[in-house]
């Protein structure tokens, strides 16, 4: 499970840092670190999860990085051709919230922000002790609880 998360990590690590199938190559004489880091160039990433070095390279050379393989399976190059919506990146979502708007996107980030906030205070908030469990591992909230207590089959 880990390793699919870390597959879909570096192919949308990949689209923010502008590396497609088409231009893979090209990315592994770049000197900047981000990209560096990504293509295996530089640190032991891939290593560290039990992979070879150049493992993203070889995901984003042959099915591309998220924004290709979208574009191809339900976006614009395939018959369904779903807008990216809430699938585009942040920063092409901030840009075109911005746009649309009128407004600086700075003026959106407080209600963003709070939601955020709250998760991750509740996360330290119950911190068992034990290192790498995010918000979802933990037992249900109250809330969480009445709503699986309404679904559930009586006795």
């Amino acid at each position: 499970m880990m390793l699919v998360k870390w597959t879909l990590y570096a192919m949308i690590n990949a689209e923010e840092l502008g590396i497609t199938s088409k231009n893979v190559d090209e990315a592994l004489k770049s000197k900047k670190p981000d990209v560096m880091r990504l293509v295996g160039t530089e640190g032991s990433y891939g290593e560290d999860l039990g992979l070879t070095k150049d493992w993203a390279v070889r995901i984003i050379r042959h099915v591309g990085n998220y924004g290709e393989i979208y574009d191809r399976n339900v976006g614009d190059g395939s018959k369904l051709k779903i807008p990216r919506g809430l699938n585009s990146l942040w920063s092409t979502a901030a840009s075109s919230t911005r746009r649309r708007s009128g407004r600086h996107f700075a003026s959106h980030t407080h209600c963003c922000r709070r939601p955020l906030d709250r998760a991750i205070q509740y996360s330290r908030d119950v911190d068992d002790g034990t290192r790498g469990r995010g918000v979802l591992d933990h037992p249900p909230s109250r809330v969480m609880t009445r709503v699986v207590r309404c679904f559930a089959r009586p006795e």
